[in-house]
């Protein structure tokens, strides 16, 4: 059980410091499949999301 918390710990971290990147690099809050907006109410609810709604499937 340990372990399982450990990696969910580990990838949000890894999410949270791409979220950074994209944000240094001027690409937060773009989408990386199509290159759209992602939604702000999205990103408000969580900033390391990657793609936009359309995207997802």
């Amino acid at each position: 059980m340990a372990a399982g918390v450990e990696a969910r710990r580990h990838a949000r971290m890894r999410a949270i410091e791409g979220a950074l990147t994209r944000l240094e690099h001027g690409e937060f809050g773009f989408c990386v499949a199509c290159g759209d907006h992602i939604g702000e109410k999205r990103l408000d609810l969580d900033p390391t999301v990657t793609r936009c709604v359309s995207c997802l499937s």
